[in-house]
């Protein structure tokens, strides 16, 4: 008797021992006795323990392929997205309804990008939807152009930097210790003071170029008002 016939094995109607009670709304399933199971394997060539034997070599052969088929598969969709992502990017903004060929395409014959894509879509032999595409178009317009960064944060993020506390206690405490100071790094110090010193002032004065600070005014509500 095989594995299956083991498995679909039934007690005998009316038999109490190895038997399920039925689950409502469905039919009534029995469950193999212990007898039962002893007697195929009396009748079986193979030993539970060559039957289960049997079961993992072939689950580890499908899982082994598996694993091959997803590996292949993600290297596919990786190699895809490497390759053809910029390719896309080109075709998009040139079938684009925006695009500056548009007019010329259009006498051309050429078709728009959502009815090219319909078509590519069939011809691609990988789950990858429409919207994927677009999210893969996305990051890569943002690693090529990336936007420009606000000019504001710059500044701030140059204003805590010239304000360290840290940074200034540390200049502060090598000043005051000046005596201690080798020569050669005293020196250097005060060249990079000079330097520094000399950039600042060349910088503010061009960003004072120009620029009339806002004054704060108090009003008659007694609130505060900026002029420029």
């Amino acid at each position: 008797m095989s594995l299956q016939e083991i498995q679909n094995t039934q007690a005998p109607e009316g038999a109490s021992a190895g038997t399920s009670p039925a689950v409502a709304g469905a039919e009534a399933t029995t469950v193999p006795a212990t007898e039962d199971i002893r007697d195929a394997c009396r009748e079986s060539d193979l030993t539970p323990g060559e039957v289960r034997a049997a079961y993992y070599e072939l689950n580890g052969l499908i899982t082994a392929h598996l694993d091959s088929f997803v590996e292949q598969r993600v290297k596919a969709t990786s190699d895809f997205k490497d390759l053809l992502t910029p390719l896309l990017d080109r075709m998009q903004s040139m079938l684009s309804k925006r695009g500056k060929l548009r007019k010329l395409l259009d006498l051309a014959g050429a078709p728009q990008w959502g009815e090219w894509f319909e078509d590519f879509e069939k011809r691609l032999h990988l789950d990858i939807t429409f919207r994927t595409i677009q999210r893969w178009l996305k990051q890569y317009r943002e690693t090529e152009n990336p936007p420009a960064p606000d000019v504001n944060v710059t500044a701030k993020e140059s204003i805590r930097h010239l304000e360290s506390k840290p940074q200034a206690e540390k200049l502060d405490t090598a000043v005051h210790s000046r005596k201690e100071l080798n020569p050669a790094i005293r020196a250097e110090l005060i060249r990079v003071l000079e330097a520094r010193a000399k950039k600042y002032l060349a910088l503010a004065a061009k960003l004072k170029k120009g620029f009339k600070p806002c004054i704060a005014r108090q009003t008659t509500s007694g609130t505060r008002s900026r002029s420029y």
